[in-house]
């Protein structure tokens, strides 16, 4: 005897089931997106081409390549130019003003010039790299921070976009809204450490694209609804 209890599916319900969601044609629209080449100082890049990963899988594509926002180096880079300036600028004064210079002989002028210098190249040089090296990598399977402080400092941590358990972003003040540019926090599961995206440019959209490759892999959305 039939059950006739059984509710069979209909043609419109089998329709919504095989119907991608809108997360996953937003994450298949950005796998199809022709690849972009990548400046060297590039910030933000959505499929950037000629870039690579120790570890990379051949069927993973990078999606977003991340790095602070360009504006973050102007303090370093102004205060760079200043400290540069001080030296002649200070020769310039004295000569002007007449002020008597004690006799101290050339040959040390030059070493504490040189090694005045040598500091500041040191300064300027090391918020470049901790600018240039410290990433940010979305592929359609992971996210990767790597962090540099130094050439020989190297940090990388890396969670599958299935451990992702929530993901937002904070963009405080004029400076940041009017550059777009905010903090994107990651949270993942307990065991795995949390990720900041400090800085990054276009914060919304770096949040949609890590949103939309969570939903889209089978996790939930219903902290971003």
């Amino acid at each position: 005897m039939p059950d006739i209890f059984v509710d069979h599916p209909t043609n419109q319900d089998t329709q919504k089931q095989k119907a991608p969601s809108a997360a996953a044609k937003s994450v298949q629209a950005l796998l199809e997106k022709p690849t972009k080449a990548m400046g060297v100082f590039a910030a933000y890049c959505l499929r950037p081409s000629g870039v690579s990963f120790v570890n990379q899988e051949d069927d993973e594509t990078i999606l977003l390549f991340l790095r602070r926002h360009f504006i973050t180096n102007v303090p370093w880079l102004a205060s760079t130019i200043l400290l540069l300036l001080i030296p002649p600028l200070l020769y310039l004064l004295i000569l002007l003003a007449s002020i008597p210079i004690p006799a101290i002989p050339s040959g040390l002028i030059i070493v504490i010039i040189t090694f005045y210098y040598l500091i500041l190249i040191g300064y300027a040089f090391g918020n470049f790299i901790s600018w240039f090296y410290n990433i940010g990598i979305v592929t359609q399977k992971r996210i990767m921070d790597l962090d540099s402080s130094n050439i020989l400092t190297h940090n990388t941590t890396t969670a599958n976009l299935s451990e992702v358990v929530d993901v937002k972003f904070i963009q405080q003040g004029f400076f940041q809204s009017f550059f777009n540019y905010g903090d994107v926090h990651i949270q993942t599961e307990a065991l795995r450490a949390n990720f900041d995206f400090s800085a990054a440019p276009n914060p919304t959209q770096v949040e949609d694209i890590i949103s939309d490759l969570r939903v889209s892999i089978g996790g939930s959305d219903d902290a971003n609804s």
